[in-house]
Protein backbone atom coordinates (compact mmCIF):
# COMPACT_ATOMS: atom_id res chain seq x y z
CA UNK A 1 0.00 0.00 0.00
CA UNK A 2 1.87 3.33 -1.39
CA UNK A 3 1.58 6.34 1.35
CA UNK A 4 1.45 9.72 0.03
CA UNK A 5 2.99 11.60 3.11
CA UNK A 6 6.36 11.10 5.05
CA UNK A 7 4.71 12.35 8.13
CA UNK A 8 4.40 10.20 11.07
CA UNK A 9 0.70 11.13 12.04
CA UNK A 10 -0.59 11.13 8.65
CA UNK A 11 0.59 7.92 7.85
CA UNK A 12 -1.04 6.69 10.71
CA UNK A 13 -4.74 8.54 10.07
CA UNK A 14 -4.52 7.14 6.43
CA UNK A 15 -3.68 3.57 7.07
CA UNK A 16 -6.65 3.81 9.65
CA UNK A 17 -9.20 5.30 7.36
CA UNK A 18 -8.01 2.60 4.60
CA UNK A 19 -8.18 -0.39 6.90
CA UNK A 20 -11.45 1.24 8.72
CA UNK A 21 -10.57 -0.83 11.58
CA UNK A 22 -13.81 -1.68 14.02
CA UNK A 23 -13.80 -1.58 17.37
CA UNK A 24 -16.49 -3.64 19.34
CA UNK A 25 -18.95 -1.29 20.75
CA UNK A 26 -20.98 -1.76 23.70
CA UNK A 27 -24.14 -3.30 22.30
CA UNK A 28 -21.82 -6.10 20.26
CA UNK A 29 -19.92 -6.95 23.77
CA UNK A 30 -23.20 -7.56 24.98
CA UNK A 31 -24.73 -9.33 22.49
CA UNK A 32 -21.13 -11.80 22.64
CA UNK A 33 -22.03 -12.47 26.63
CA UNK A 34 -25.65 -13.29 25.97
CA UNK A 35 -24.78 -15.57 22.93
CA UNK A 36 -22.00 -17.06 25.70
CA UNK A 37 -24.30 -17.26 28.18
CA UNK A 38 -27.12 -19.20 26.16
CA UNK A 39 -24.74 -21.63 24.89
CA UNK A 40 -23.38 -22.17 28.01
CA UNK A 41 -27.07 -22.81 29.42
CA UNK A 42 -27.71 -25.02 27.12
CA UNK A 43 -25.07 -27.86 26.68
CA UNK A 44 -25.76 -30.58 28.83
CA UNK A 45 -23.12 -30.64 31.72
CA UNK A 46 -22.01 -34.18 31.24
CA UNK A 47 -18.60 -33.68 32.28
CA UNK A 48 -19.81 -32.47 35.79
CA UNK A 49 -22.86 -35.68 35.96
CA UNK A 50 -22.10 -38.53 38.12
CA UNK A 51 -22.11 -42.15 35.93
CA UNK A 52 -25.06 -43.36 35.54
CA UNK A 53 -25.72 -46.67 37.82
CA UNK A 54 -24.81 -49.84 36.16
CA UNK A 55 -27.43 -51.17 34.30
CA UNK A 56 -29.80 -54.02 35.14
CA UNK A 57 -29.45 -56.94 32.62
CA UNK A 58 -32.33 -57.05 29.79
CA UNK A 59 -35.44 -58.28 30.05
CA UNK A 60 -34.51 -61.13 27.59
CA UNK A 61 -33.37 -63.50 30.46
CA UNK A 62 -36.50 -62.44 32.80
CA UNK A 63 -38.79 -63.09 30.31
CA UNK A 64 -37.52 -66.33 29.25
CA UNK A 65 -37.58 -67.46 32.84
CA UNK A 66 -41.38 -66.31 33.13
CA UNK A 67 -42.25 -68.38 29.94
CA UNK A 68 -40.79 -71.55 31.28
CA UNK A 69 -42.39 -70.73 34.64
CA UNK A 70 -45.99 -70.29 32.80
CA UNK A 71 -45.25 -73.06 30.99
CA UNK A 72 -44.79 -75.30 33.66
CA UNK A 73 -48.03 -74.58 35.22
CA UNK A 74 -50.08 -75.11 31.99
CA UNK A 75 -48.72 -78.28 31.65
CA UNK A 76 -48.65 -79.29 34.74
CA UNK A 77 -51.41 -81.52 36.17
CA UNK A 78 -52.79 -80.39 39.44
CA UNK A 79 -51.87 -83.84 41.10
CA UNK A 80 -48.01 -83.18 39.81
CA UNK A 81 -48.38 -79.43 41.33
CA UNK A 82 -49.69 -80.57 44.68
CA UNK A 83 -46.56 -82.95 44.82
CA UNK A 84 -43.93 -80.45 43.86
CA UNK A 85 -45.53 -77.95 46.48
CA UNK A 86 -43.65 -79.29 49.35
CA UNK A 87 -40.36 -79.94 47.86
CA UNK A 88 -37.60 -77.13 47.65
CA UNK A 89 -36.35 -75.83 44.48
CA UNK A 90 -33.58 -76.80 42.24
CA UNK A 91 -30.34 -74.97 42.71
CA UNK A 92 -31.14 -72.78 39.67
CA UNK A 93 -34.53 -71.63 40.94
CA UNK A 94 -33.33 -70.77 44.00
CA UNK A 95 -30.70 -68.57 42.60
CA UNK A 96 -32.82 -66.82 40.42
CA UNK A 97 -35.40 -66.15 43.72
CA UNK A 98 -32.13 -64.51 45.53
CA UNK A 99 -31.61 -62.71 42.50
CA UNK A 100 -34.93 -61.37 41.97
CA UNK A 101 -34.98 -60.32 45.59
CA UNK A 102 -31.70 -58.40 45.78
CA UNK A 103 -33.39 -56.55 42.84
CA UNK A 104 -37.07 -55.14 43.21
CA UNK A 105 -37.98 -53.82 39.89
CA UNK A 106 -36.98 -56.51 38.29
CA UNK A 107 -38.99 -58.51 41.25
CA UNK A 108 -42.21 -56.35 40.03
CA UNK A 109 -41.68 -57.05 36.40
CA UNK A 110 -41.31 -61.03 36.85
CA UNK A 111 -44.21 -61.05 39.38
CA UNK A 112 -46.86 -59.31 36.90
CA UNK A 113 -45.98 -61.29 34.14
CA UNK A 114 -45.98 -64.78 36.08
CA UNK A 115 -49.24 -63.97 38.78
CA UNK A 116 -51.93 -63.93 36.86
CA UNK A 117 -51.86 -67.95 35.28
CA UNK A 118 -49.83 -69.54 38.07
CA UNK A 119 -52.69 -67.82 40.37
CA UNK A 120 -55.73 -69.57 38.02
CA UNK A 121 -54.39 -73.03 37.90
CA UNK A 122 -53.56 -72.82 41.62
CA UNK A 123 -57.74 -71.85 41.78
CA UNK A 124 -58.24 -74.30 39.39
CA UNK A 125 -56.45 -76.95 40.67
CA UNK A 126 -58.26 -76.11 44.51
CA UNK A 127 -54.51 -74.83 46.04
CA UNK A 128 -56.14 -71.53 46.66
CA UNK A 129 -59.58 -71.67 49.02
Amino acid sequence: MPLSSPCPSRWWDELRSKTRLIRPTRKSRRLKVLVAIAVIATTPATAQMPPPPPELPPEGPLDMIAGIVIQKYKTSSCEDLKAKKGEPPPEIIGAAVAFLKGNPSLKVKFINKVAAPVANKMFDCGMIP
